[in-house]
């Protein structure tokens, strides 16, 4: 073998590693499976590690402690490889409440399902959560302090066993139709992506995957239109499970922008809530 041959084949295996690092991006989780904070053991729960476009990089992990009455949260977001920015959030769980340390989000618990999330802010809003003898999520409202009083806004319910097709009711508000695979058989958290993205925040995952918003849907998300007006978008889901049903990894594209999402959810801590 001589050295051309040699470098033809450096050159070669070079090549690809960068094509696997530039378009499989490595899914790294942020932290170990454990940390310190104010002097207890945090294990963690969920690493969710979101990709959008080429450059930007956010990653939220959240830990709970053993006696599961605190959850801290750490975000990480970084653009270009720099310029990393980096902010810390602890809840507080008590048996009819959970409150952010912040004191800028606050859940009202009833049977151990979030009733009502408070969010406090310019414009205070309230988030209402109503659910059915099997502790779906059966109904979601808002409900906006604007001027003198309170207006309330049914947003999403159930149909069957799925999570959710409900057109909002004010005119000028979007509709919403979802589909979903017709082999769902062997999934878990199939439309977690869209609780957190589209209905909560990134701040509710924890309390999704622990129960505290009843019991998440297993179907398959794979692409909801949302209408308002004349306006229509198309997202699309791309789910990948593990053997086990759990979610793994998620991409989302809405009008050619691709999002990818990679999760490592720590079943222990679930299977003992």
């Amino acid at each position: 073998m001589n050295k051309a041959t040699v470098s033809i084949g450096i050159i070669l295996i070079t090549s690809v590693i960068i094509l696997v690092y530039v378009f499989i991006h490595p899914y790294v989780p942020l932290a170990g499976k454990e940390m310190e904070y104010e002097g207890e053991r945090m294990t963690i729960l969920c690493d969710v590690c979101e990709f959008s476009g080429k450059s930007d990089l956010m990653r939220s992990s959240f830990y709970l402690n053993e006696r599961r009455n605190t959850l801290v949260g750490i975000r990480v977001h970084e653009k270009d490889g720099k310029g990393k920015m980096k902010d810390t959030i602890v809840y507080d769980i008590y048996q009819d409440s959970i409150v952010s340390r912040d004191g800028e989000r606050l859940y009202y618990l009833e049977e151990g399902v979030i009733k009502c999330k408070v969010l406090y802010s310019t414009h205070p809003m309230q988030l209402l959560c109503d659910y059915d003898s099997l502790r779906r999520l059966e109904k979601i409202s808002s409900r906006l302090y604007d001027t003198q009083e309170w207006e309330l806004h049914n947003l999403y319910r159930w149909e069957g066993k799925m999570l959710m097709r409900e057109k909002w009711l004010l005119n000028g508000h979007p509709v919403f139709n979802i589909d979903y695979k017709d082999n769902r058989r062997h999934t878990k958290y199939g439309g977690f992506t869209f609780l957190f993205r589209d209905l909560f925040s990134r701040d509710d995952i924890p309390f999704i995957l622990l129960g505290y918003y009843g019991v998440v849907p297993d179907d398959d998300l794979v692409s909801y239109t949302r209408k308002n007006g004349e306006r229509e978008t198309s997202i699309t889901y791309q789910n990948k499970f593990g053997r086990n049903g759990i979610l793994k990894r998620t991409i989302r594209e809405e009008q050619g922008n691709q999002t990818r999402y990679y999760f490592t959810i720590n079943q222990d801590i679930l299977s003992h809530r």
